[in-house]
């Protein structure tokens, strides 16, 4: 269902474990090339800053949240930005789950 989204949500609220994680489906997303409305959690506001691959909105404003969808929809060139933006990431192998599991897999070693 994500590689059919026409646009990724992530409007996660502020718990710690999305504040110091990445959630899967924000990799999904960016795998598919999909722009994303994303809540503004450190480690999401990182990446877009750093990757330019969607839009933050302000955690629990659904209107922020519609506008930022609306804008999305109705301007094709930002949407097509952020689209190869995203697909930049993914071919980048810095924001893939095959680099991340490198990642996690050397964390779980180091614990045992």
């Amino acid at each position: 269902a994500v590689g059919r989204a026409t646009i990724g949500l992530a409007l996660l609220k502020p718990i710690e474990n999305y504040i110091n994680s990445t959630a899967t489906k924000i990799y999904e997303y960016i795998s598919a090339g999909t722009p994303m409305v994303m809540s503004d959690l450190p480690s999401h506001e990182r990446l877009i800053s750093e990757w330019q691959c969607g839009v933050i909105v302000p955690f629990g404003d659904a209107s922020k949240a519609a506008e930022a969808i609306a804008e999305l929809l109705l301007d094709r060139i930002l949407f097509s930005e952020l689209a190869d933006n995203a697909s930049l990431a993914s071919a980048s192998n810095l924001m893939n789950w095959e680099t991340e599991e490198l990642s996690l897999l050397e964390l779980y070693r180091s614990l045992v």
